[in-house]
């Protein structure tokens, strides 16, 4: 009875680890999402704080563009990752997507 409740302790442990893993790549994706979101509304209300200074505004508007940039392509690239994890979970080996990277 021993050797059973290890073994089944094992596969508990072992679904657990995959089940954290499984939602990792959601809770990455979700996080950079939100952190976008929060970040655009702390940037905008920054950008229009500027007591009536043109070119302040448009300084800090374009470093909000830049900064949205840079979170947009960090999305592109989580999504693409977990785009990657899903077709080598799925059994197909390495991932071959985007097929630009051949």
């Amino acid at each position: 009875i021993a050797a059973t409740a290890k073994l089944e302790a094992r596969q508990l442990w072992s679904a657990a680890a995959a089940m954290c893993l499984a939602l990792l790549p959601v809770v990455v994706v979700v996080a950079g999402l939100w952190m976008g979101i929060a970040g655009l509304i702390t940037g905008a209300q920054w950008a229009l704080d500027v007591d009536g200074s043109v070119w302040l505004g448009i300084g800090r508007w374009l470093v909000i563009a830049a900064g949205l940039a840079a979170a947009g392509y960090g999305v592109f690239a989580s999504v693409r990752w977990v785009a990657g994890l899903v077709e080598t979970w799925k059994g197909r080996g390495m991932p071959t997507w985007p097929n630009w990277r051949r």
